[in-house]
């Protein structure tokens, strides 16, 4: 069953990775992959394949523990084998390892399952490699390859037809059921075979009048595939997205034609409903569109444009807005999002060339730190208002921050200002005194804090150490009270 795949890299490849940067929300557009959304800070780890004339096209991935294993295309990464090779990646917070597969010619993986053991399926002209015994490089045949934890080759399978077939898809439910089409003269037909510890057990396939195709399968408690048909028998009035059901026996049981038409469906997942998702037109010249579904014995009435696919809690993420392109956070890349699983996105984004990504990305509510010289202190109200009670004074940097897997996020720093103050001056007093200050005092070298009461008479230096700013009064406490004289003036009359 079609997942999703990204890449990544190996001893040719590009490996980049993102981590905590200090991100102002004003400043966002420089950090792209940074975003501030409904008062979270959304951090995201990037990892980057492809590399100058290198392209990479993910097209599948599936999860096993914590492992992901992804699969695709690649051009002159890792082992190259000549022209496009299939590739297996397995990726667990860095590349485990990258193996490419096929030989000489055209080779991709178009799907990986992971349910029991790991096989990928997908299509290869080549008649070297995997493809050994292959007698013809004009057509393509269908590649099937399955892998241990270590990337060992278990066995490879090519199944040729007289002309194209294509497996796109493979989903595991007691055997490994995969889906594909074939080539007929002006058309093509859809094709299914059932696999156990890799012989073929059957296959079958479904021939109408018109152009069939199947590029996902689900296989659980029941058997369901997803395409596109233009065979009039079935429903179709032009192009037309399809459901079929099948059984244990790949029998034909049902089908669901989708009634918009020049519409075609990619991609099947079980939620609550199964969720179905693909592309749509308006008439035959039109930009293609985004196209979601949900189905429970019926497709539901509702039709998604440019789908929207939850990513974590408050961010989303665009499955497709128009053909070959894609959003996240509002911003439009050429490429596709080829799967979502927990808080990784798996994506193609084309430039010069396609280069595959892996995003991961990190969910966190901020809340205020305070940093002397890079060094955090407790925050509280004495810092922001109180200048009487405040402990330091001078200019410290405010931060929102956050706490997330050992990483400390920042946003919008902010300078500010404590100023200082004490109620010590450079002169005589007399009687006791009570020293008020902010920052940490030191009279005549004793560290005292602020309200400290001095009754002995003396010469004293006080010491205030702010941030980056010392103070210093001199003064003298003298003994007795200062003798003060009133006169009265007395009018003659007194």
């Amino acid at each position: 069953m079609k997942k999703t795949l990204l890449l990544l890299l190996f001893l040719f490849l590009k490996f980049e990775v993102k981590a905590a940067v200090v991100v102002s929300e004003n400043l966002k557009e420089d950090f792209p992959y940074d975003y501030l959304l409904n008062e979270e800070l959304i951090i995201s780890e990037l990892t980057t394949i492809g590399a100058p004339n290198k392209n990479v096209f993910i097209k599948d991935v599936c999860k096993v523990n914590d492992d992901y294993y992804l699969v695709g295309g690649s051009v002159n990464l890792g082992n190259f084998l000549g022209e496009m090779d299939a590739f297996i990646l397995k990726y667990n917070k860095k590349i485990i390892w990258f193996k490419t597969f096929g030989g000489s010619g055209y080779d991709i993986f178009n799907s990986v399952d992971c349910a029991n053991g790991i096989v990928a399926v997908g299509e290869t002209k080549s008649i070297d490699g995997e493809a050994f015994g292959k007698k013809s490089k004009n057509f393509k045949s269908g590649l099937i390859v399955s892998v241990d934890q270590f990337g060992e080759k278990n066995y490879a399978h090519l199944i040729n037809k007289k002309l194209d077939l294509i497996l796109t898809s493979v989903g595991y439910h007691d055997y490994h059921y995969i889906s594909g089409y074939s080539e007929k003269i002006n058309d093509y037909d859809i094709v299914v075979f059932k696999f156990a510890n890799g012989q073929l057990v059957k296959e079958t396939s479904y021939n109408y009048s018109g152009n069939d195709k199947v590029e996902d399968i689900y296989v659980g408690e029941e058997i369901l595939m997803v395409g596109s048909t233009t065979s009039k028998e079935l429903g179709a009035i032009s192009k037309n997205g399809i459901l079929i059901k099948i059984n244990e026996q790949l029998s034909w049981l049902d089908a669901e034609i989708y009634n918009k038409n020049y519409s075609q469906f990619n991609k099947i997942a079980k939620g609550e409903n199964y969720q179905i998702f693909g592309s749509l037109k308006y008439n035959d010249q039109s930009t293609r569109q985004g196209l979601y579904v949900e189905y429970q014995d019926e497709f539901n009435s509702v039709v998604v444009e440019n789908v929207e696919k939850l990513i974590g809690k408050n961010s989303s993420g665009y499955y497709g807005n128009k053909e070959g392109h894609f959003y996240i956070n509002n911003e439009e890349y050429a490429g596709e999002i080829v799967e979502i699983i927990d808080d990784f996105i798996f994506y193609n984004k084309r430039d010069v060339v396609s280069n595959g990504y892996i995003e991961k990305r990190d969910f966190l509510k901020y809340d205020q730190q305070l940093l002397f010289n890079d060094t955090e202190v407790p925050l509280t109200k004495k810092y922001l208002n109180d200048s009487y009670d405040a402990t330091i004074f001078g200019d410290y940097d405010y931060y929102l921050y956050g706490i997330q897997d050992n990483y400390q996020f920042y946003l919008d720093k902010k300078t500010e200002k404590v100023n200082y103050f004490s109620n010590i001056e450079n002169r005589d007093y007399y009687d006791k005194l009570v020293i008020f200050f902010n920052g940490k005092g030191y009279l005549n070298g004793k560290s005292i804090e602020s309200a400290y009461i001095l009754k002995t008479p003396g010469k004293y230096k006080l010491e205030l150490v702010g941030l980056n700013e010392t103070v210093i009064k001199e003064f003298y406490l003298k003994a007795g009270s200062k003798k003060i004289a009133f006169y009265q003036h007395l009018s003659a009359n007194d």
